[in-house]
């Protein structure tokens, strides 16, 4: 099965905003609100403010959306204190340290936000480590082009959740 990712920011400049709202209108996580409300109520409007770019994930034979990502740049505060000094030294190759705070300051990609359409096929179409690894390529690109050593993901524990699978 063969992927193709789309930044919404593309997407609008190419097909409108039309498209975009029918594509998202076409999206469910069912396991986390938050997911779709991320993507109904913020998306487009963090892309165009440059806050996160949100990336669509479309089958190519269906062109069925089977997930989304969303991606930024944030600044991660260490806790110096936790760290021994070959750890630290490490650190100090790409953070700043605040003496006054003992804290490291370094700039971070972030996955903000990922999740799967399970109205595409119950969601069967691609699994959340894929989604992931579609993320990291594209952090790749970001950081052959402008640097950066770190990347997290935001995540929430939930029950009602569907694992990462």
């Amino acid at each position: 099965m063969a992927l193709l990712v789309k930044s919404i920011a593309d997407m609008i400049c190419e097909q409108g905003n039309e498209v975009v709202n029918d594509v998202i209108a076409g999206f469910s996580c069912r396991y986390n609100q938050e997911i779709d409300n991320y993507l109904r109520n913020r998306a487009v409007d963090f892309t165009r403010k440059s806050m996160t770019m949100t990336h669509l994930v479309f089958e190519t034979e269906t062109g069925l959306c089977v997930g989304y990502f969303a991606l930024t740049h944030k600044p991660l505060t260490l806790d110096g204190s936790k760290f021994n000094n070959t750890q630290r030294k490490r650190i100090e190759r790409f953070a700043k340290l605040d003496a006054e705070t003992g804290c490291y300051t370094v700039s971070a990609f972030l996955i903000a936000q990922i999740g799967k359409n399970y109205l595409a096929q119950n969601g069967e179409l691609i699994s959340g480590v894929a989604l992931l690894d579609l993320a990291k390529d594209e952090l790749l690109v970001a950081k052959q082009k402008i640097g950066g050593q770190i990347v997290f993901v935001e995540r929430m524990y939930r029950v009602e959740m569907s694992p990462i699978d």
